[in-house]
């Protein structure tokens, strides 16, 4: 047999591709009503990969989960935030809580405060403050909550 050229191996790889994304759907059910008809034939090969390939299996689970990249793609993901622009938050909030003024630490992780309409990020708060504006939910209740406080204050001990 002879051997194909590596120009050969990437024109068959891109045709490949091409082909796939334009029957994505129909190899999805294809592959959907394979695997409903072979379920056992499935569950065996799957079951004799994974005994063969512990070792890889093991690393790969070691290597995939890496906090800080796992933090990184929240925070894109979720909020739209680039490593830089969340530490450019904390930097401007002066690694402290946007509310109480409470330094961040490893014990006192910062939290994205965001609008749950809009997504919008409005800050960095440490969990207590962030819980509290969950509960009060709304800036009416914040107020009565305050003049509430307020009217207690010797109660708190005089404490901001």
């Amino acid at each position: 047999m002879a051997a194909v050229s590596p120009e050969a191996k990437r024109k068959q790889a891109e045709y490949s591709r091409a082909w796939y994304q334009r029957n994505k759907e129909r190899v999805k059910v294809r592959t959907r009503e394979w695997t409903k008809m072979n379920r056992v034939k499935k569950k065996a090969a799957t079951d004799r990969w994974h005994a063969e390939n512990k070792d890889k299996i093991r690393e790969s689970r070691k290597s995939k989960y890496d906090i800080a990249k796992a933090k990184r793609i929240w925070l894109l993901n979720r909020y739209g935030l680039s490593e830089d622009q969340f530490n450019l938050m904390l930097i401007q909030q002066k690694n402290r809580c946007a509310v109480c003024r409470d330094s961040f630490s490893d014990a006192n992780k910062p939290f994205v405060d965001h609008c749950h309409n809009t997504n919008m990020v409005r800050g960095l708060v440490c969990s207590k403050c962030n819980k509290a504006e969950g509960f009060l939910r709304n800036p009416n209740n914040a107020r009565r909550m305050y003049e509430y406080m307020l009217k207690f204050e010797l109660c708190y001990g005089g404490k901001n």
